[in-house]
């Protein structure tokens, strides 16, 4: 690399004196060869083996080679030749001028190469230190665009979080949120691709929003096709990972992952990497965010995570929106609770007239047999019932009227729900309905009102038994969660037709219900601080599931 590292060698000792010595050796033959004929001595000849070995090898060789030349020239080229013998003054003045000479160019070129080997010294140092120097500062230039790299992105998270906040909280439907926060995030980051699917209780059951992001909806439709139609098993896909996790799932590489559902298709429309974000409402899973990139992203903790928390401010716009609704709900209830009372104000007097009229009529036509035949007492009862029904719906109707008064006190709800199915189980019994109870031994107390209690679940047991015409098992299985009871009724009965709000006003599938048993239900479970919901399948049953808080 430098030009003085051509003339350095790095030998032994030894074998610098014995290069010196061949050195010296090779001279002499030429030098035989070349003035055996010739008067001159060849002096200048025998500087190339001083000068070879004291440039290459150093001080010594090169002392030794000056010694060795003087003695080749004596015992060669001067007479008397083939002998050390010097007869003539001059020939010894020459020899001690050459011996003079050889030293002065063996310390000169001695003390050159050492100076030169000094130079090659500190230029490799130097050489040592601007590299590192360059190593440090390429090391610092490659942090310092990492950092703005960083800062950068952080820049893009931070106003990706902002603009999806204010989506959120502007939005007017959970679908325009969806759209919004999908098309922030796609646009923001980079993602080629972005779609919202919602999770439908109680399965969960994936339901493709129809919300979309797509950068070429050309290259992407069969993909989106394959998407919209989508069917998770559970444990399996990249969404049932989410879902099941409650925590955002990076793959690399969708294609070569075995549990990606859509790998193929995928394959096809040239997606690599692939995003699962649930978005999450008081613990539960209400929607999944998914977003593809045709670009392969290395998994990144920092991105997954705003993300996410783009997902939590998504699950605020749900808790929001439920909010309205259940205000809607409230004051739904309140008006019908006004009318209610006003109904039972104007209708109850008169209809308890009926009712005592009714009941003296019966009393006289039982006095009177000429007048007690088959239809007219046939009439009278049904009168009869038809005023017992009116006077059951007018007390539901005084039910809605005024919020539920309940008593709390410490209850055992295995001996709420023994005390009830002994005093119904001759009428299941009838019905050929099998009664099962599934209560651990050391079920806690909740706190609750032991009537409202016995009413609720009174309720939820008839309406088991009339869906079951044709016989079939009832069973209450009770378990505790965290600080919750869980109280589950399942029938085998018909089911409940998907998309009817059972638990609003005057909603029934019974001929001649009133729609207001599981509003009333409800409403005294809320008044409790519990929860009720039910899943159902046509043709093999229903579940009601209801909790209350831990006394």
């Amino acid at each position: 690399m430098h030009i003085f590292s051509v003339r350095r060698f790095v030998v032994s000792p030894i074998l610098g004196y014995i290069l010196a010595t061949l050195a010296v050796v090779v001279t002499a033959a030429c030098g035989l060869l070349l003035f055996q004929f010739a008067e001159s001595r060849p002096f200048p000849l025998f500087f190339l083996p001083i000068l070879f070995s004291a440039w290459l090898f150093g001080r010594d060789p090169g002392l030794l080679a000056t010694g060795l030349s003087a003695a080749a020239i004596q015992y060669f080229f001067i007479p008397p030749v083939w002998s050390f013998a010097i007869h003539r003054p001059v020939d010894l003045g020459s020899q001690i001028i050459f011996i003079a000479e050889g030293i002065i160019i063996t310390l000169f070129a001695a003390a050159k190469k050492g100076d030169e080997e000094d130079l090659e010294r500190r230029v490799a140092e130097r050489t040592v230190q601007l590299e590192g120097a360059n190593q440090r500062l390429q090391i610092e230039i490659d942090e310092r665009k990492r950092a703005e790299s960083t800062l950068e992105r952080e820049h893009q998270i931070v106003q990706l979080l902002r603009v999806v906040a204010e989506a959120a909280n502007s939005a007017t439907s959970i679908d325009e949120a969806l759209q919004s926060t999908i098309d922030h995030v796609c646009t923001h980051l980079g993602w080629s691709l972005g779609h919202a699917y919602r999770v439908q209780a109680p399965k969960p059951q994936l339901v493709s929003t129809g919300v979309w992001y797509v950068k070429d909806p050309a290259r992407f439709q069969e993909f989106q096709k394959s998407s919209d139609a989508l069917f998770t098993p559970s444990g399996l896909g990249l969404i049932s990972r989410a879902i099941q996790t409650k925590k955002a799932i990076w793959l690399e590489d969708v294609v070569r992952d075995p549990n990606f559902l859509r790998a193929e298709v995928a394959k096809t429309s040239g997606i690599k990497t692939g995003l699962a974000v649930p978005v999450c409402v008081s613990q539960e899973v209400v929607a999944v965010l998914e977003f593809f990139s045709t670009e392969t992203k290395e998994s990144d903790d920092r991105l997954a995570d705003a993300i996410r928390h783009a997902g939590i401010q998504l699950g605020r716009a749900f808790e929001r929106k439920d909010a309205e609704v259940k205000l809607r709900m409230e004051e739904r209830l309140a008006t019908i609770g006004r009318t209610a009372a006003l109904l039972a104000h104007e209708i109850g007097n008169p209809l308890a007239g009926m009712a005592m009229t009714i009941h003296i009529l019966k009393e006289e036509l039982s006095n009177h047999e000429e007048l007690s035949g088959d239809e007219i007492l046939f009439s009278v009862h049904a009168l009869s019932g038809e005023i017992n029904r009116l006077a059951s719906l007018l007390q539901n109707f005084r039910s809605l009227a005024q919020p539920q008064q309940i008593e709390l006190k410490p209850t055992n709800l295995c001996d709420v729900a023994k005390e009830l199915l002994a005093v119904e189980r001759s009428s299941y019994s009838s019905r050929r309905i099998q009664v099962a109870i599934d209560f651990p031994l050391d079920l806690p107390l909740i706190m609750a009102d032991q009537d409202k209690l016995k009413q609720v679940l009174l309720n939820l047991c008839r309406n088991a038994i009339e869906a079951m015409a044709d016989g079939g098992k009832l069973t209450m299985k009770a378990f505790v969660s965290g600080e919750h009871l869980h109280l589950h009724i399942i029938d085998t009965g018909v089911g409940i037709l998907g998309g009817i709000r059972i638990f609003e006003p005057f909603v029934t599938t019974k001929s001649e219900g009133t729609g207001l048993g599981l509003m009333i239900v409800k409403q005294i479970v809320s008044a409790h601080e519990g929860t009720i919901s039910y899943t159902s399948e046509r043709g093999k049953g229903t579940v009601f599931k209801l909790t209350f808080p831990l006394a």
